[in-house]
């Protein structure tokens, strides 16, 4: 019988907005208790795994993936804290995770937000590793954001929906991740339709990202073929399978925390995915080690190169011009994408 792709959502002890969401999901969807005589994945870092057995509307979807709730007591943003490479790849055997986690800001403005991982100097104070970010989808990335915006709006909750560029930990994880976040303050942690429009978003995103992937590439095939699903080598299948596509895979460079010249791209109708965006502070020490680590960590295959041009100065455009120009890079400013 052959395998299918592991999506995870992960949740934690530690989060209190993670455990609304996960109320959510095992409330209104139909997710399974795996008994611990079940040989798949019955037990995860000491909690018993939930696996989602029906699908609403489209059942086919659950032909190709096992959508699975897992917990740990590790705060979120340390999943991949004091484990070794044979550890992480021990413990960590999905293929794509969404982690569903709380979010903070000083203002606490109510807020969803989505974003992947990463440390973009020599800190690691909110987990993960120095100068390293996680391996991303900007196709996930991308709808994860369109699905918070929509279930924003089907809840009819006024809130802000918001992309963030790369931050925070973990970092060293072998499985492509984003988080999406229910926030800003702890009063909105147990907000149920807060924490609804994010589990909804959450489950609809991994059916469209699915649905993207039978609509571009041979998947069905693909899994029909292969009794293990090794992760390196599916993701060298997406993105070989993914190069003849006329779709614009980039990466993001400035603007500020809250990437919101980025988000008005997703918020236009085009074809542009950003798997990594690096803010305009960390921009001067950026290096060609570090678009080598960005293009790598991306899974799918880096087409251009979009620049947030009211967002950088003047030296942090010529620092990026110069390195695109040595790498026969294209690229795009946020302003002329429609």
């Amino acid at each position: 019988m052959a395998q299918k792709i592991e999506f995870w959502i992960l949740t934690s002890t530690e989060d209190q907005a993670s455990q609304t969401i996960k109320k959510h999901l095992l409330k209104h969807y139909d997710f399974e208790d795996y008994p611990e005589t079940d040989e798949s994945l019955p037990i995860w870092e000491g909690y018993h795994t939930f696996l989602l057995k029906k699908e609403k509307p489209d059942q086919t979807i659950l032909d190709l993936v096992n959508i699975r709730l897992v917990q740990t007591d590790r705060p979120l943003i340390h999943a991949d804290e004091n484990l070794d490479t044979a550890q992480l790849q021990e413990l960590y055997k999905a293929h794509f995770i969404i982690f569903a986690s709380r979010h903070r800001s000083k203002s606490g403005i109510p807020a969803l937000l989505t974003h992947t991982t990463g440390n973009w100097n020599d800190s690691d104070e909110s987990g993960g590793s120095p100068n390293s970010i996680a391996r991303s989808s900007g196709v996930l990335l991308r709808l994860a954001y369109k699905n918070l915006v929509k279930y924003e709006n089907e809840y009819d909750l006024s809130w802000r929906v918001d992309l963030e560029v790369n931050h925070h930990g973990p970092t060293e994880l072998s499985s492509p991740l984003i988080f999406m976040e229910l926030g800003s303050s702890k009063e909105k942690d147990t907000h149920k339709g807060g924490a609804a429009a994010v589990g909804d978003a959450i489950i609809n995103t991994i059916q469209d990202y699915i649905r993207f992937l039978t609509e571009k590439t041979q998947i069905k095939d693909y899994i029909r073929n292969h009794e293990k699903i090794l992760q390196d080598d599916l993701y060298f299948y997406i993105k070989e399978s993914l190069k003849p596509c006329k779709l614009n895979f980039s990466l993001g460079f400035g603007g500020s925390h809250y990437a919101r010249n980025f988000s008005k791209v997703y918020d236009g109708d085009n074809t542009y995915y950003f798997s990594h965006i690096i803010p305009k502070y960390y921009i001067e020490d950026f290096s060609q080690e570090h678009l080598e680590m960005m293009i790598s960590r991306s899974i799918e295959p880096i087409k251009s190169f979009t620049i947030d041009w009211k967002g950088v100065n003047s030296a942090q455009k010529q620092i990026l011009i110069k390195l695109f120009d040595e790498n026969d890079l294209k690229m795009v400013k946020t302003k002329d994408i429609k």
